[in-house]
């Protein structure tokens, strides 16, 4: 049996101190901090605040105090109660002192509102209810002053019975002076005679507003001097002997402009009872190092052995006792490190360390005020005041605040790093199990969000009299108990009775060996709840093996004596609110049942047998709990049958069904039949509990004596006892101190891992059922359908799912749909009725989800849902019915079924009428107003009344509206203006026909651009479907132009940034700063008190500026201060003459204007920013010409020396000179830059072009003449390069093109061009050390006919370096003379021969050393080596020219210099 609970001790003296305080403000972490510090410092266990003007929320904590507060009312009023973290004193009679908490658990919030906080609290046997309270002023009126304490008392009526009320309240009473508590003839004001009546009638005694000693208790002072006590405490009067008033709170220090005092109050009372024992807790997380794994596995292998005679209970407490002992010491919890787990130590000390500097600036800021008003005193005593302490009080307050500022950004950004790190590793742990776990890992990230929890409120239900329940965890366990069949008990009549002993001999099952316990073990989720001994899921997961082998003997004594221990029964049950229901009634909470970690290890090894079991009996549909059986399945059949209704137009439904309470009143006794044990009594007494009928209760009975489903599908006799045991004789607990149990008859232990299984197992015979039923109606409904319609109504998908059923429907029409809906509720209701479930027919649970189409569907919609109101009335037996209630839409595991018709898809959010309309094809609401008015006045006229004419056409604003509409809809229709009145007159027919014309004409006008549309606003639908913020981007002003100083060039957004920029950088004032001197312009004679506003003045007035600068005064006054001393005066005109020079009037200065820096100022300089490299330069100025940040800059504004830009490689240049010509110029012009570039400085051919080609060769090396490096001398090639040359002429002749020249030409391309009027200005070869100093005779020919040679490949091997010229002995020898690289050698021969050099590098140190070449001269000896040097003689200055031959295509390279 459960061990009995601890019997009540002597009584024991409970003391803490209590304290109310009008705060007039808890905003900000500074003030909350500094009310925490303060009421911890004194000792306080409870603080009651008034006027708080904040809500952080319905429950948090300080750094010493839990925090409950109420709401405000637009940054007013509201209340909070703090409760002390830190022991409260407690000395037993017998065991002397010890210490006691407030029990966090049991916090309960029975009464909010901005002037009210009812809290009850439990300490022990202490149970307490704390009033926070906040009167009206005395100005205000006395029905409003009545009204108020009428409410209080009503608060005061609800505090449960057994709580002992503790008020706290800012009364506003005024009460005579004196030592005895308030009493009505001491009241002074209308609040203190009604705080009197209300303490009588409570039977409340409240402090007094003096000390025993005379001392007067002032909590608060007005603003003329008067002196109140308007705070008191008041406790019951039999305990008031107990209760002592100390006066106002010595050393406080609240707001600058506070006006209240917190009144203090000593409480000693004798509580019946010792405190009883706080539960352990342990440090989770280091049980899953491997130093805490360590210890793990010794604490299993030092369980002390237990004798096999000893019953279950005992064995399993002999373990957990071991456990619990051996824990405690070796993990006990650590209140040091940080409660979020993504926090790493550095972050953590940087927390701590803000901690430390928050407390010593506030108390610099103490010792700052009080160095202040000793420097007071001391003036009003006549001492001397030195300022220098004062002054350096707040360097040092200065200190710390930026010290404060600084740590809380490095906290910042230390969680930021934290965070990310911890995602990043929790995404990649996921990526590692699979794509299951990753996509369990997003789910769990979009459903839950922050990791913040609220802390736990603990319930309080209010009963049918107004009064809040004495014990509301009882009340919960009694509604618990409805649903579970559960009565009343108590722990030590929960016992565990022993079953039959097995016929035969059990043979020994894989499912309950070492191994798979282990694998139980090993396979328990961590961060988990705990059960009713505290044993953490991480202790068993650290040494799985090892919890195996102990628990091992455990479980073989409860397969032979068919019993497990009580604690593997039962559990605790935690109550949770349920969301948007009011938590002050019993249905707004649902219970958790927490188990035994240990069993949920056992159960989880014997899972695989169950499933198996499950596989036998489970429907098609019937989804959940087995492995690779996610919810997406179930979900599927719904929504694909709803869609098949729709795609085939037909009549169906799908009807969802809810169960009440599933998983705690299914009927578990079929599932192991016989094997139970059951007494006949207890059998009868169920049944009659159960069931109305003497039919429903005998096959009940035959149920639970019979053979169970267990059995009947063949799970191994050992398992079945273990299952068996643990859902006989079970139980569950309530309450967090004080707790209540009862025993449960039905439920499928609820909390446990096989919960789901074994629910299934006994629902599986309600789906079988249904499953019947649906065929058997869909053959009888596919009888009376004609065959015409191709429809087979009995082809639908199977109910699914488990206790959320979706049952899918398909009908002829919508009666016979109704019809079905009918029988299957009845009976599904009947079979649910058979295993102890019910339907919840509320809304938004058990709904019908129709879909009517056919023949008759609006007839029958409208029937439906608008004369039946949406509602169906089923008969469930002949004296009872229930309404079933027909929905549009449901949401079904998460997701949410539409039946409504939907025409495009697309929703409507943002859209405005005409975008609507136009994606939908119809008019707008303007023009099919335009036309009703064009038929409606066709109408009229053709009307043989002709009173209704006259009635119509007397009416001036109907008749002007339909004069526009005729003179638009006669536009469309092309009609005369002037004569579409007379036709309308005429032929009153014709109204109709030009209003049709008109709506086509204006859905045609608007229909080229509907598809475009369409499909923008769905690609819209999916982004927000996604999860995507969409939002409309308001057209912006002109930018401002950026404004240039004309001495350094700087740009700057604003005039005001140039100014001052001028100022700091170059020493150059603004004109008005240069004339103004002292407070007065002696211009215009004006005093303005500050030099502020004189510069204000001078700004504005050119006049004065100008003269006092052309008189050129010298300024012999000090320079005022711009503060705000005299700022307040208004100006005035000054007194006396004004000097000499205030009458001149010197000519007025020109107008100049600051320089205005053209838009593309700004992105130059970001281009020559210092220090940019060639790999940022390069995608700079690509961006800048493409997206025209460069518009208006001319290309010698661009400092950019050369610049490569992409090649593009087409092929079809060589098909014929025509074509040729065609390409160059489309590239050409696909190459020319945009604006604010005009012009390309030169333009390359790279190589000629091969003719023949069939345009599919993508590089040279594949083109056909490449092989022999026959050059131009194919007898078209001349063709093509006069052709391609031309183009390249023509652009040049356009300065379109700066130089123009060609890659890779031999002399017979160059005869091709030998008629041009514009030779190639450049050739680009290959050329290197090793070919010699002329190969073939490239570089005399350009010398001959002034064309520059350019050499590609300076170093060798097509640009990839030669090893000869990068580390050979002859460029590294020569080096070594000049201390320069072989490299550096390489490139400064071939400059000396007069040769252009093209260099490529992506590194910035080899590009520096490629221009660091000339700072030195090779001698002639070394030219000479070099020259002579044949290393290379097989590579050939282009690639295509050993002799004249076709080549590939006419490829196009860009060069910018």
């Amino acid at each position: 049996m459960l061990p009995p609970p601890s019997a009540p001790t002597s009584a024991y003296d409970l003391q803490f101190r209590v304290v109310t305080y009008n705060c007039l403000s808890a905003q900000g972490v500074e003030q909350v901090e500094s009310l925490d510090w303060q009421f911890w410092r004194a000792g306080v266990s409870i603080a009651a605040l008034q006027e708080t003007r904040a809500f952080p929320g319905r429950r948090t904590a300080t750094q010493h105090f839990h925090v409950l507060s109420s709401e405000d009312t637009e940054g007013q009023l509201g209340c909070q109660v703090w409760l002390t973290k830190d022991r409260l004193d407690c000395s037993d009679s017998q065991t002397g002192t010890s210490g006691r908490f407030w029990e966090s658990a049991s916090f309960a919030v029975l009464y909010s509102q901005p002037r009210f906080l009812l809290v009850t609290v439990r300490c022990g046997r202490l149970k307490l209810a704390v009033l926070s309270a906040h009167a009206l002023t005395g100005k205000a009126r006395r029905p409003e002053i009545d009204a108020w304490w009428m409410e209080l008392q009503g608060v005061l009526r609800r505090i449960p019975p057994g709580h002992v009320p503790l008020l706290c309240i800012d009364a506003n009473a005024h009460f005579a002076w004196d030592s005895a508590p308030p009493a009505p003839t001491m009241a002074q004001n209308h609040n203190a005679s009604c705080m009197a009546r209300l303490l009588a009638t409570q039977q409340l005694t409240a402090t007094a507003n003096c000390l025993p000693c005379g001392n007067k208790v002032i909590t608060w002072r007005g603003p003329q001097g008067a002196e109140h006590c308007l705070d008191f405490i008041a406790c019951p009067t039999h305990l008031a002997a107990g209760m002592q008033l100390q006066g106002t709170l010595p050393g406080f220090t609240g707001k600058s402009d506070r006006d209240h005092e917190p009144v203090l109050a000593q409480i000693r009372w004798k509580v019946p009872g010792a405190p009883l024992p706080k539960a352990c807790r342990f440090d989770t997380k280091q049980m899953l190092t491997d130093a805490g794994k360590a210890k793990i596995r010794a604490i299993f292998a030092s369980t002390p052995r237990v004798d096999w005679t000893v019953d279950v209970d005992s064995h399993l407490h002999a373990i957990n006792t071991h456990l619990t002992t051996e824990l405690s010491q070796a993990f006990p919890l650590q209140c040091t490190a940080p409660r979020s787990y993504v926090l790493q130590q550095h972050s953590w000390q940087l927390i701590q360390d803000r901690r430390d500097l928050q407390r010593d600036l506030h108390r610099c800021k103490l010792a700052q005020n009080r160095t202040l008003l000793r420097q007071v005193w001391n003036a009003l005593r006549g001492h001397s005041t030195s300022a220098e302490d004062f002054r350096l009080g707040l360097q040092t307050e200065a200190l710390y605040a930026k010290q404060l500022r600084d740590l809380r950004t490095r906290v910042q950004d230390s969680k930021r790093k934290d965070l990310a790190a911890a995602a990043q590793a929790a995404i990649s742990t996921a990526r590692l199990r699979g794509p299951e776990a990753l996509h369990r890992h997003f789910r769990y990230i979009l459903r839950s969000g922050r990791r913040f929890r609220e802390p736990a409120i603990q319930p309080a239900i209010l009963q049918p009299d107004g009064k809040f329940a004495a014990d509301s965890h009882l009340v919960l366990g009694q509604h618990f108990a409805t649903a579970e069949r559960a009565t009343l008990s108590q722990a030590e009549r929960i016992f565990t009775t022993p079953a039959d002993l097995p016929q035969q001999p059990l043979q020994a099952q894989t499912s309950l060996s070492v191994a798979a316990l282990a694998r139980g073990f090993g396979g328990l989720a961590t961060g988990k709840a705990t059960g009713p001994t505290g044993l953490p899921m991480e202790l068993y997961k650290a040494d799985p093996i090892g919890a195996a082998s102990v628990h091992q003997p455990l479980v073989m004594k409860a397969q032979i004596g068919g019993c497990v221990p009580a604690l593997w029964r039962g559990g605790h049950n935690i109550a949770i609110p349920k969301p948007h229901k009011p938590i002050q009634t019993a249905d707004a909470w649902r219970a958790i049942l927490l188990c035994e970690s240990s069993l949920k290890g056992v159960s989880r090894a014997i899972r695989g047998p169950l499933l198996e079991c499950l596989e036998k009996v489970r429907t098609t549909a019937q989804g959940g709990s087995r492995p690779g059986s996610p919810l997406q399945i179930p979900m599927a059949y719904a929504q694909g049958h709803l869609r098949a209704l729709r795609r085939d137009g037909a009549t169906g439904a799908l009807l969802f069904v809810d169960g009440k309470s599933a998983f705690y009143s299914t009927l578990r006794q079929g599932l192991f039949g016989r094997e139970g044990c059951l007494s006949t009594d207890y059998l009868d007494t169920l049944a009659n509990a159960l069931f109305d009928s003497p039919q429903e209760r005998l096959h009940f009975i035959t149920q639970a004596v019979g053979p169970g489903i267990l059995a009947a599908t063949d799970v191994p006799e050992p398992v079945r006892r273990l299952v068996t045991a643990t859902l006989r004789d079970t139980w569950y607990s309530v309450g967090t101190s004080d707790k209540h149990f009862f025993e449960t008859r039905t439920g499928t232990s609820p909390g446990s891992p096989n919960a789901d299984i074994q629910f299934q197992l006994v629902f599986a015979q309600v789906i079988h059922k249904m499953e019947a039923l649906l065929a058997e109606m869909g053959a009888a409904a596919q009888a009376t359908c004609h065959h015409s319609q191709g429809r087979n109504l009995a082809d639908i998908p199977a109910p699914s799912w488990m206790d959320d059923l979706a049952i899918p429907l398909r009908a002829g029409d919508a009666p016979l749909l109704m019809d079905m809906v009918t029988k299957i509720l009845q009976e599904l209701w009947r079979s649910m009725k058979e295993i102890g479930l019910d339907i919840n027919f509320s809304q938004g649970k058990t709904e019908l989800l129709p879909v009517i189409c056919g023949a008759g569907s609006r007839d029958a919609r409208k029937q439906l849902l608008c004369e039946r109101g949406a509602q169906h009335v089923v008969p469930l037996s002949h004296n009872s019915s229930v309404t079933l209630h027909i929905t549009s839409q449901y949401v079904h595991l998460g997701t949410l079924l539409d039946s409504s018709r939907m025409i495009t898809g697309i929703s409507v959010q943002g859209l405005t009428d005409d975008e609507i309309c136009q994606v939908l094809g119809i008019a707008n609401p303007q023009e099919a107003r335009m036309a009703d008015l064009v038929r409606h006045y066709g109408w009229v006229i053709a009307a043989p009344d002709t009173k209704l004419r006259a009635l119509w056409l007397a009416d001036t604003e109907w008749f002007a509206e339909v004069d526009a509409a005729i003179a638009q809809v006669a536009c469309s229709c092309n009609v005369p203006q002037a004569a579409a009145r007379k036709q309308l007159e005429d032929q009153p027919s014709l109204a109709s026909t030009w209003a049709r014309r008109y709506t086509r004409h204006c859905v045609k006008a608007r229909e080229s651009r509907a598809p475009q549309r369409r499909q923008q606003l769905w690609a819209l639908q999916c982004l927000r479907e996604a999860g995507f913020l969409l939002c409309v981007r308001k057209p912006t002003a002109l930018l401002i132009q950026d404004v240039t100083c004309e001495v350094c060039g700087e740009s700057f957004a604003t005039a005001a940034a140039c100014a001052a920029h001028r100022r700091k950088r170059h020493g150059i004032h603004a004109p008005s700063s240069q004339a103004a001197f002292g407070t007065a312009c002696q211009v215009c004679g004006t005093e303005f008190w500050s030099a502020s506003r004189l510069q204000d003045h001078l700004k504005k007035q050119a006049s004065c500026r100008n003269t006092i600068l052309a008189a050129e005064i010298e300024h012999d006054c000090p320079p005022q201060p711009k503060g705000p001393h005299y700022a307040w005066l208004p100006a005035t005109k000054l007194v006396g003459p004004l000097p000499w020079w205030a009458s001149l009037r010197p000519p007025a200065e020109p107008v100049t204007t600051a320089a205005t820096a053209p838009p593309w100022h700004r992105a130059l300089r970001q281009l020559t920013r210092p220090g940019n490299t060639l790999s940022v330069l390069l995608p700079a100025v690509r961006s800048a010409l493409v997206h025209g940040n460069l518009q208006g800059a001319t290309c010698e504004d661009l400092p950019v020396a050369a610049s490569c830009l992409p090649v593009l490689h087409k092929n079809s240049s060589a098909v014929s000179p025509d074509v040729c010509k065609i390409d160059t110029v489309n590239k050409i012009e696909l190459d020319l830059p945009p604006p604010p570039l005009e012009y390309l400085d030169m333009v390359l051919i790279h190589f000629p072009p091969c003719p023949g080609m069939d345009g599919k060769q993508k590089s040279p090396p594949e083109v056909p003449c490449y092989k022999d490096k026959s050059g131009c001398t194919h007898p078209q090639a001349c063709d093509f390069v006069r052709a391609q040359w031309s183009v390249l002429t023509d652009y040049y002749n356009k300065k379109k093109i700066r130089a123009i020249g060609v890659s890779n030409y031999c002399s017979a391309c160059f005869e091709c061009l030998s008629g041009s009027t514009v030779m190639p200005m450049v050739n680009q070869v290959q050329l290197h050390v090793g070919m010699g100093a002329d190969p073939q005779g490239f570089r005399s020919f350009a010398e001959k006919h002034q064309i520059v040679l350019q050499a590609w490949s300076p170093l060798g091997s097509g640009g990839h370096g030669s090893t000869e010229i990068l580390s050979g002995n002859l460029t590294t020898s020569i080096g070594k003379k000049y201390g320069k690289s072989p490299v550096q050698v390489a490139l400064k021969w071939i400059a000396s021969h007069n040769v252009s050099i093209a260099t490529k590098s992506s590194n910035k140190e080899h590009l520096k050393a490629n221009t660091e070449i000339f700072d030195f001269k090779l001698s002639d000896e070394d030219l000479a080596s070099l020259d002579a040097a044949d290393f290379a003689k097989e590579d050939t200055p282009s690639f295509l020219c050993s002799d004249p031959a076709p080549s590939e295509e006419a490829e196009i390279l860009r060069v910018v210099v």
